[in-house]
């Protein structure tokens, strides 16, 4: 991922991005990031499902404002929000896929071609790439643990390759509070915090 100044108007990375979209054919015109060829102007939609969210994608919507890119949000209850994610009926969203330490035929409901077609899965970007579908297989049908991770990874790269989303932000971990009389292991598992394997410590 490229490194900014922190700042939200990096004006290196703001150039290199409008160098990208020259290349693809769209030029900033009048303000608005344009398509050379048909005119068309870079807009699209952003729908949300709550108030924190929406901070997001307001902060989200002025730096694409930057380069001419309009996006328009939408606040959505939550009825609506599922219906939306069942149908596929998107420009944008926010989602989080959960995977455990060892992936499994979630994989194919997550990014298989099969879902492109299924409505209610949560294949949401409408990945239908037979290299993804290969990676998949060989992750279920592997027999030992080298050949499971190679597939693993292999699939990683060809979804980040793919450029199907938009990393939003990370939180850098998890936020437990505690009393100090409850102990906890210096080491947590990998899968993140663990209730179990906290104690309780006299004063």
């Amino acid at each position: 991922m490229p490194k900014t100044d922190g700042s939200g108007r990096d004006r290196k990375v703001l150039r290199q991005t409008v160098a990208l979209f020259k290349e693809a054919g769209w030029e900033i015109r009048d303000g608005r990031l344009s398509n050379v060829k048909t005119g068309e102007v870079f807009a699209f939609t952003l729908s949300c499902v709550s108030k924190e969210q929406e901070k997001i994608a307001l902060h989200y919507q002025r730096t694409l404002s930057q380069i001419g890119i309009e996006m328009s949000i939408r606040v959505l209850d939550s009825p609506q929000f599922q219906r939306m994610l069942d149908t596929y009926e998107f420009d944008m969203l926010p989602v989080i896929w959960q995977n455990s330490l060892s992936p499994g035929n979630e994989q194919d409901f997550y990014y298989g071609s099969s879902g492109r077609r299924i409505p209610g899965t949560r294949n949401y970007p409408g990945i239908a790439d037979p290299a993804v579908d290969r990676m998949i297989g060989a992750l279920l049908a592997a027999t030992t643990r080298e050949d499971f991770v190679a597939a693993v990874r292999a699939l990683d790269r060809l979804l980040v390759n793919g450029f199907y989303i938009v990393p939003f932000y990370d939180s850098g971990g998890q936020w437990v509070a505690r009393w100090k009389t409850i102990g906890r292991p210096a080491e947590l598992p990998l899968s993140g915090f663990e209730g179990s394997a906290l104690w309780y410590e006299k004063p």
